[in-house]
Order: structure tokens, then sequence, then C-alpha cells
């Protein structure tokens, strides 16, 4: 962290102050993960945010088919990931484990 010196005394840059410094210099050293909500029927179930640059918000519906969950769809509006299904009782619960765990 870069110290500044003023009147003889030892300070740091505010917070953040470094982070968008190192943006405007180009650095990759710091990196911003995508974060989305994650709704299913109009009802928040939690935040998927992705941390490698390899995955994907579509990654949920993946999982969501690999679990045997076919009969849904899936709409992105900013950050907001919504799923519509009938039924979702069970969709909710599996989603719900899996936003925990990722």
């Amino acid at each position: 962290m870069d110290q500044q010196v003023y009147n003889g005394i030892t300070s740091f840059p505010p917070f953040g102050y470094n982070y968008i410094e190192s943006l405007q210099r180009g650095s990759t050293d710091m990196v911003v993960h995508d974060r989305y909500n994650v709704y299913v029927n109009d009802d928040y179930i939690g935040q998927k945010i992705l941390l490698c640059e390899n995955e994907d918000i579509n990654d949920v519906a993946s999982y969501l088919q690999s679990q045997g969950f076919h009969d849904f769809n899936t709409k992105l509006e900013g950050n907001s990931f919504s799923i519509k299904c009938d039924d979702d009782k069970k969709l909710k619960k599996t989603l719900d484990v899996y936003l925990s765990i990722r």
C-alpha cells in the first residue's frame, strides 16, 4: 500500500483509493466479481457469484438440468437471473443448496 507523508505524519490513502488507482493504471491485480441475484417465480433465492473467468450465469441452468429439471425458462435482466417454472418447490430447494455451496 502506498504511504503518504504530510508534515512528518505517515498516513495511508483512503479506503478504495488504491483500487481506483490500480484500475486507472490498468492493473489486473484486483478482480471485480460479477454477482447475480437469482429468483424463482419472483422469489429471491440467493446470489450467484462468478469467481472464475470460465464461469457463466447460465451455469445455474446447466446445473438444474443435470439435477433432472428440464421444464423451466430463464431470463437475464441486468444482474437479475429469473427462472420460471410450474413446480418450483423442489427446484427452489435444489437451487438454494447450489448457491450456498458455490
